[in-house]
């Protein structure tokens, strides 16, 4: 006896599979603006974190390694918003939990699929982030002299 339950559910797997390859490689999350969007949140992000770093000249930016989790972790958050409106729409009947394999599954696909966006993501985040820290450094210590000239009056 065969299990037909077994073959439905690897037949809905392929078709998933099919879904999400096609979801992924025609995704607008792919495009040029789109990545530039995530690097300039990923900025906005670290520098907002470390503001007061960057105020007290402790400030550093951070290693390759962390700025792409980083910018990974905003992609993310970006396709989430991009798939969870598709997903909800082809699986009405699906769980949270189930939601979230959905969408693990997508992400997998998305960071094999497009490791050199997230790359070129990264570096582009890397090289906003010391264009805007060496500005905002500039600008405090604009700020600073200022200041420091008015008081020693």
């Amino acid at each position: 006896m065969t299990d037909m339950s077994g073959d439905k559910k690897k037949t809905e797997s392929r078709i998933d599979d099919v879904l999400v390859d096609s979801i992924v490689a025609y995704s607008g999350h792919f495009e040029e603006h789109s990545l530039k969007r995530i690097a300039n949140r990923c900025v906005r992000s670290v520098i907002g974190e470390g503001f007061q770093d960057l105020c007290g000249e402790t400030f550093h930016i951070p290693p390759q390694n962390q700025m792409r989790e980083w910018v990974v972790e905003e992609m993310k958050q970006y396709f989430e918003d991009q798939l969870m409106p598709i997903i909800e729409r082809r699986h009405p009947d699906l769980a949270e939990e189930e939601l979230d394999v959905y969408l693990d599954r997508f992400y997998r696909a998305f960071e094999t699929e497009y490791a050199e966006q997230i790359d070129s993501t990264t570096h582009a985040a890397v090289r906003e982030l010391r264009v805007r820290v060496k500005a905002i450094q500039k600008e405090l210590a604009a700020i600073k002299r200022k200041y420091a000239g008015v008081g020693a009056a």
